[in-house]
């Protein structure tokens, strides 16, 4: 168990076990919150899924003081979104909304109608990482989801997000209209890039003949068959994925291949098993 001192509204002294660590004692005012006679405030610097034995010290200007000792454990690290398909989406794969942070997108296979990778809100994500994903957008039909619409089919469409993020090793493409995707202002008809995508490959040609059983769901209010987004043989997507430690090592070939998929692996069994 780690220790940390937390002081309200005055400084104090505080003893520790000695391994513990301490990410600095907080010494700060403290506003109370409406209705609830209560004081409000956060400790930062913390490790996370770790047990936090916090001595609360609390001095009144005008008089007394009190001192508490809490036992407290901080949240583990979120899971990651990793190895997942996504087929025949309504208006996004991903719903990075209300100013996310921290997501980690990695080995992924979108295909959809619309923007391959869409995100619309005006709040921006950040300190997002973005590897070794498949995105695949293509003209959509005239269906909107509650007033909101899949995207202009775009291969990625995202503008609003903050100035930790990053974006390569990803491989975009589109069906059936012309190649293009958009990184904040920056409008592109071919890959790789500089800022974003330094490393980012551009799908020649049609992108749904990557995959050993092709199809693209153009109508999104309809029901399309299970698809096999497995990489077909000899396409530009193998072994091409960069390296990850613990995520991607294990492999056939010369390299990990890009999206959700190993070419040669067994398709995963989704829903209930026979």
């Amino acid at each position: 168990m780690k220790s940390v001192c937390f002081a309200l509204i005055a400084s104090t002294s505080c003893a520790l076990a000695s391994d513990a660590t301490v990410p600095g004692q907080v010494t700060t005012p403290f506003p109370i919150v409406p209705w609830t006679n209560r004081l409000s405030g956060s400790i930062f610097d913390l490790q996370p899924d770790t047990t936090y034995e916090i001595e609360l010290n609390l001095s009144d200007p005008d008089g007394g003081s009190s001192q508490k000792l809490v036992v407290a454990r901080t949240r583990p690290v979120p899971t990651e979104a990793t190895n997942a398909r996504v087929t025949n989406a309504g208006p996004r794969g991903f719903k990075l909304h209300r100013f996310s942070q921290g997501d980690v997108v990695l080995h992924n296979t979108v295909v959809k109608a619309g923007d391959g990778l869409g995100n619309y809100t005006s709040e921006p994500f950040d300190h997002a990482l973005f590897r070794n994903n498949l995105f695949v957008g293509g003209k959509a039909s005239n269906a909107t989801f509650g007033g909101y619409s899949p995207g202009r089919g775009r291969a990625v469409d995202v503008q609003q997000f903050g100035l930790h993020c990053s974006f390569d090793h990803n491989a975009y493409g589109t069906h059936g209209i012309p190649f293009e995707g958009k990184f904040r202002s920056w409008t592109f008809t071919k890959l790789p890039g500089t800022e974003f995508e330094p490393h980012g490959l551009q799908i020649h040609g049609d992108p749904i003949e990557l995959f050993k059983k092709p199809m693209f769901p153009s109508d999104p209010s309809k029901t399309y068959g299970a698809p096999d987004l497995r990489p077909a043989a000899l396409t530009s997507v193998l072994d091409i994925a960069a390296p990850i430690p613990n995520v991607n090592s294990i492999y056939s070939g010369d390299g990990p291949d890009l999206g959700a998929y190993e070419s040669d692996q067994q398709l995963p069994v989704y829903g209930p098993r026979p």
